[in-house]
């Protein structure tokens, strides 16, 4: 039996990717032994999904599908303040216990993804007692990524190094979803074998024919009739930038340009005020909705004409992302706009499936919306990615490489 940990963990019925699920049932498909390890604490919604209360500390283990998940419990919390870490300290802790029973054989690997770093050190720490390998998936790059968004290089970043450094020694192998995150990760002394390139992908079953699932009352009525709907669907965090998305709606209102709605699904720490910021700016042509379940997406994006997807202008982002919003768009033919630079700016102009626009700049950013909308080959743009997304970014195929690490 082999265990995959991701604190971040999510379902096809629950907001959030599903990565770790769709390779899971693909790999149990072909008669391999995996199971998943996540917390049933949700990120986005902040509540439990399998348990009553904090205080209901057991493991719950759920069939979804034909793959076993185990839901540990994790501390509860609301802002990003101490609270945050407890959540990950305990979580770690119930990584380590579960895995310390787990039934294991000579062939299990443990398989520890970021980015919670304590979760993967916490697996690797059970790999070495049960003397079994140990697989390290960066998600995201440690503390760089802490660095970048808040400026600051203080002890908590100095002491995610030494985890990051640590972990990446004890791997037998490392999962990177970017080949410059593999560049960044070699610089620190380790051993280029070691890397498997397995970037974050689309479902192909996912936005193909009866893959709709009804709308909920929350989104039965997205987009205003005769508008050119521009989607973004992610975390609404310090780093997502929507700061600019919104000037660029109140740039395209002073202009009178009515054409482009915009819409932004999710959740994060920064949307109660940029809620705010919309309702005091009279944007008309903003609407938030609430996180939708992974399985509503293909739906949603069929109401949609294009795919936004926006980062602030930090160096890491150059090179250290691989959103899964930017696969999902390709996979359901939305054309895209993007002003994140590097690799996700490479995709979409090696597609040809959308355009790209200057970091940071919300003049550039509503340009380009108003440049999209006005585009009668959008279609075309968006068929190319949807072309290029099942080439290369295909999970049915990337499956093989998840092989080659457990068996």
């Amino acid at each position: 039996m082999h265990y995959w940990v991701n604190q971040f963990l999510a379902t096809p019925d629950s907001p959030g990717g599903t990565r770790h699920i769709d390779f899971a049932a693909r790999l149990v498909g072909r008669g391999i032994p995996l199971e998943l390890v996540g917390s049933d604490f949700n990120l986005t919604a902040r509540t439990y999904g399998r348990r009553r209360s904090a205080r209901d500390l057991p493991a719950v283990t759920q069939q979804v599908g034909d793959v076993r998940v185990h839901w540990l419990w994790a501390a509860p919390y609301r802002r990003n303040d101490w609270r945050r870490y407890a959540n990950m300290v305990s979580f770690g802790g119930a990584v380590f216990s579960f895995l310390a029973r787990a039934p294991v054989t000579r062939d299990t690997v443990f398989i520890g993804s970021s980015p919670n770093l304590l979760a993967a050190q916490a697996t690797a720490f059970a790999a070495a007692a049960r003397r079994v390998r140990f697989v390290l998936e960066v998600r995201d790059l440690w503390p760089e990524s802490l660095i970048e968004v808040t400026g600051r290089e203080g002890a908590v970043a100095r002491g995610l190094r030494v985890i990051a450094d640590d972990l990446y020694r004890r791997a037998h192998k490392i999962i990177v979803l970017t080949e410059r995150n593999a560049d960044a990760i070699a610089a620190r002394g380790i051993a280029r074998d070691k890397f498997v390139y397995i970037p974050n992908s689309v479902d192909p079953s996912m936005f193909g024919e009866g893959s709709m699932m009804p709308p909920t009352t929350s989104t039965s009525a997205v987009v205003p009739p005769g508008k050119f709907c521009a989607i973004y669907a992610g975390a609404h965090g310090p780093a997502n930038d929507l700061d600019s998305l919104l000037d660029a709606a109140r740039l395209l209102a002073a202009r009178g340009d009515d054409r482009v709605h915009i819409v932004l699904v999710g959740d994060g720490t920064e949307k109660p005020r940029l809620q705010k910021k919309a309702l005091e700016e009279r944007l008309s042509n903003v609407t938030f909705l609430d996180p939708v379940p992974k399985a509503q997406i293909p739906w949603l994006f069929s109401q949609c004409h294009a795919g936004i997807l926006v980062l602030r202008d930090l160096p890491l982002f150059r090179y250290g992302v691989s959103p899964n919003k930017l696969f999902d768009y390709m996979g359901a033919s939305l054309p895209v706009v993007t002003n994140v630079a590097g690799d996700c700016a490479d995709i979409v102009r090696q597609s040809g499936c959308g355009l790209t626009v200057a970091p940071g700049d919300p003049s550039a950013l509503a340009e380009g919306l108003s440049r999209l909308a006005r585009d009668p080959g959008a279609l075309t743009l968006g068929a190319a990615g949807r072309r290029h997304v099942m080439q290369h970014f295909n999970r049915e195929r990337l499956v093989e490489r998840i092989v080659t690490l457990l068996v």
